[in-house]
């Protein structure tokens, strides 16, 4: 792949720049209503309030006149003279050119949209989108309460007044270039776009707290939320228009391959041809039965799809043919987006998808994008510079992106200008989310009225991949299995049973617990164990209380108070050891085990949980069903004031499962074959939780209070942390050197910023994020933050426990106050 040029024709001229040194104002507006001309057309999104013609319009509408502000003499000096004092309010083009471009859409659509409310809502859009470019969205409702400022006002008139004619009259040329007939037969605009016309008081009075929330009032919620994902929309495309002309230079990206061919070819190289039996037949029957599901019953306006299996039947390659069957049935090669609930686990699924593809040398084939990403996007032999990596990489332009919820939930629901940034390049998309159990049921609601709308507004399907299903969907009405009679595959496995504990479900104290663990490890020495505990201190506390009364096994820490770099050692030392006659071991370690880490143990400990957290756990045990007996899954809860469970995770989630679990564990335990009927029963509670809530999100997004929405995370993280850096090793040490240069050099904050993600995913590596009170840290590290990290060096500082000989010294953070965390 290489970048090619884009062709721009005719040549819009001015006096007026827009970027130092020389870009001339009327080329870089022509440039964008080009790119923004361009994400219409592969778009072609679809809101039923307004028709693509006039969506089309004010997507011009602010491409063409988002920097028309810039031809005034206060920004040209601003820019061209910079040893000139210049005033910050007069200089600045963003407020002056929304209102040029609502004055322009007011005109334009007067004719065009009938309803005088829809008609308000749209121009008010546009006002926004431009008035916001340089900035992230703010709430709806109050955009407008500025100019009611006597001072706004007045630095708005003398802007006016020192628009260049000259420039205004080309940029109305671009406009009737751009939008035949928008200048209604003059020349130029020059006139409607003084003070006088403008007509700021006039403006108020139609833009205000009453006559918005008065259109607003008339629509439905489902319209409402379109509006949001509308305004989003044209704020997406102008930004990316925006910027992909700063960035990119008129150079453009080609995408669109079809891998069918490459997923067959991989299939037949990893699996052969021949006939398969046991498991691996029990895979190619999933496989083909749901390509023949879509092929018989696709229906093109049936969006939502789901995968139901039991871990290791093939999701992960059955869901991505199911996406390219869908690509092929709806006549198009749709980008397929695979979303995973974990960081962790995006580089193993990441080197599947690259050998199916053969993209390891093409961004624009397969991509890899989360928050600790290098920017290295690579055309052949060639990595982009930085910027342009960046650029790429963050709007998905590729044909295959493997991301995180985090990143595509965030993307959707947001204020944010550079989350956004990605949403033209979802369009047409197959979206695959993996494990969509981690979605928390609170957010079910709004999660289902999010997507569905977005499915429809740009021609996405989605396929929800999971052993146990939530019910985010309606099954049947919103939702299609594309397994058919999945239920039977669950009762092909037999591997794991859930039981309580021979002393009872129960434990008064954390030395129960290790009573219980140390009598059963003496009692089966033949057995590998993994204890799951809730939080990170019961964890280290019962590793240490192990460390000294086991000594015939090797044992192991697991947390996130232990360095990624670390974690990744361990658990493959792990993989070792459970493999084959490698001598017994016990592992302890918090649910950070639960999502993606491909171990196997015999028996299994599990401090009481949500059941779909229980149910991960369980597929740690005979997870390959090596064992011809089911393995135990022992699951306990502490008593009173030791027990966390409902603090951590909520009384609802446990309640839930207590009763559940009771009523379906029986005599002789819980067995595996059952374990879907159990989670279902449970998903049906939460769904009745669900039902009865109004979560503020779904009302923030339909109101598009946007400043509430700055606030939303998928991941709950209002604990209060503090960043350490652990240098372990010689890389450790060379990384935090680099930082400390990169820190220390005489550039703009984003310039560090650009130049330290070429060494982010690494320097991660070595960091650790420990919860904390907030003014706590300093006495918990019993030292000061150097460069917003608390360091350990080895020899120096206590807080920190590693050894690279002694797996039983790794305990990582070993300060830890509170028995919550």
């Amino acid at each position: 792949m290489k970048l090619r040029d884009m062709v721009t024709s005719p040549s819009f001229d001015t006096k007026s720049v827009s970027h130092p040194p020389d870009e001339q104002l009327g080329h870089h507006l022509h440039r964008v209503a080009l790119n923004s001309d361009a994400i219409a057309e592969k778009v072609r999104p679809v809101f039923t309030q307004y028709g693509s013609d006039i969506i089309r319009a004010a997507q011009m509408i602010c491409a063409v006149l988002h920097d028309a502000g810039k031809s005034t003499s206060y920004f040209q000096d601003y820019i061209l003279r910079p040893e000139k004092p210049f005033d910050r309010d007069l200089k600045a083009h963003a407020h002056i050119s929304a209102l040029l471009a609502l004055k322009t859409a007011e005109k334009y659509f007067e004719s065009r949209i009938p309803d005088p409310g829809r008609r308000r809502l749209l121009c008010f859009i546009i006002y926004i989108v431009v008035k916001r470019h340089h900035g992230d969205l703010r709430n709806f409702r109050t955009e407008f309460s500025s100019i009611s400022d006597k001072s706004v006002q007045e630095t708005l008139a003398l802007q006016a007044e020192a628009l260049s004619g000259d420039d205004l009259d080309v940029i109305s040329s671009l406009l009737e270039h751009m939008i035949p007939g928008i200048m209604n037969g003059a020349h130029s605009a020059r006139e409607d776009f003084t003070a006088d016309h403008i007509q700021i008081q006039d403006l108020r009075s139609r833009y205000n707290i009453m006559t918005l929330p008065s259109a607003l009032k008339k629509l439905n919620n489902n319209e409402k939320l379109e509006l949001y994902f509308l305004l989003q929309y044209l704020y997406a495309a102008l930004l990316y228009s925006d910027k992909k002309d700063v960035i990119l230079k008129g150079k453009e990206v080609s995408t669109g391959k079809n891998f069918s061919d490459s997923l067959f070819d991989y299939r037949r190289r990893k699996f052969g041809t021949e006939p398969k039996e046991g498991i691996s037949g029990i895979k190619e029957k999933v496989f083909t039965e749901i390509i023949e599901y879509l092929a018989s019953n696709f229906d093109p306006e049936f969006r939502f799809y789901s995968i139901t299996l039991p871990t290791g039947l093939g999701k992960t390659i059955a869901s991505y043919a199911a996406a390219l069957k869908i690509g092929e049935l709806t006549g198009s090669n749709k980008k397929v987006i695979i979303c995973i609930p974990f960081t962790s686990i995006i580089d193993q699924n990441y080197t599947v998808y690259e050998e199916i593809t053969g993209g390891r040398n093409d961004s624009s084939l397969i991509l890899k994008h989360h928050h600790l990403t290098e920017p290295g996007y690579k055309t052949g032999d060639e990595t982009l510079s930085p910027d342009k990596s960046t650029f790429l990489i963050e709007t998905w332009e590729s044909d295959l992106v493997i991301t995180t919820f985090v990143q595509f939930f965030e993307s959707i629901i947001t204020n944010s200008k550079s989350r956004v940034l990605k949403i033209p390049n979802m369009a047409h998309s197959v979206i695959i989310l993996d494990e969509i159990q981690n979605i928390p049921y609170k957010l079910w609601k709004p999660v289902n009225a999010a997507l569905m709308q977005f499915a429809k507004i740009y021609d996405c399907y989605f396929i929800l991949l999971t052993a146990t299903q939530p019910l985010i969907f309606e099954p049947g009405k919103e939702i299609r299995e594309l397994v058919r009679n999945h239920d039977e595959y669950f009762k092909v496995f037999n591997r794991t049973v859930i039981k309580f504990p021979e002393r009872g479900f129960e434990f008064e104290n954390p030395d129960d617990l290790k009573s219980e663990i140390t009598f059963f490890s003496d009692s089966h020495p033949e057995k590998n164990i993994l204890v799951i505990l809730n939080t990170k201190n019961a964890a280290r506390k019962l590793f240490e209380e192990l460390d000294e009364l086991i000594k015939d096994k090797e044992l192991y820490y697991l947390s996130t108070l232990i360095t990624p770099c670390e974690r990744k050692q361990i658990i493959e030392r792990i993989k070792e050891k459970t493999s084959g006659n490698n001598g017994k071991i016990i592992a302890v370690s918090t649910q950070l085990v639960e999502a993606g880490v491909d171990i196997s143990f015999d028996v299994v400990f599990r401090e009481m949980a949500p059941l779909d957290s229980i149910l991960q756990s369980a597929g740690r045990a005979n997870r390959y069903n090596e064992n011809p007996f089911p393995a135990e899954v022992y699951l306990f809860r502490f008593s009173g004031r030791n027990d966390f469970s409902s603090i951590i995770y909520g009384v609802e989630l446990i309640e839930a499962t207590n009763s559940v679990i009771r009523e379906g564990i029986g005599n002789f335990g819980l067995f595996e074959k059952r374990y879907l009927s159990c989670i279902d029963h449970y998903f049906r509670r939460l769904k009745n939780y669900a039902e009865n809530l109004e979560p503020a999100l779904g009302m923030d997004m339909a109101d598009m209070n946007f400043d509430e929405l700055a606030g939303f995370s998928l991941i709950d993280d209002t604990v209060n942390t503090a960043q350490a850096y652990i240098i372990l090793n010689d890389e450790a040490g060379y990384l935090w050197d680099e930082y400390v240069r990169i820190y220390n050099l005489e550039l703009q904050p984003w310039e560090k910023k650009e130049e330290f993600k070429k060494i982010r995913n690494r320097f991660y590596d070595y960091v650790i994020n420990v919860p904390v009170r907030k003014g706590g840290e300093t006495a918990l590290f019993n030292k000061e933050p150097e460069h917003g990290f608390f360091v350990w060096r080895s020899g120096e500082d206590e807080f920190y426990s590693y050894d690279p000989e002694n797996f039983r010294l790794n305990k990582g953070f070993i300060k830890i106050t509170s028995g919550v965390l």
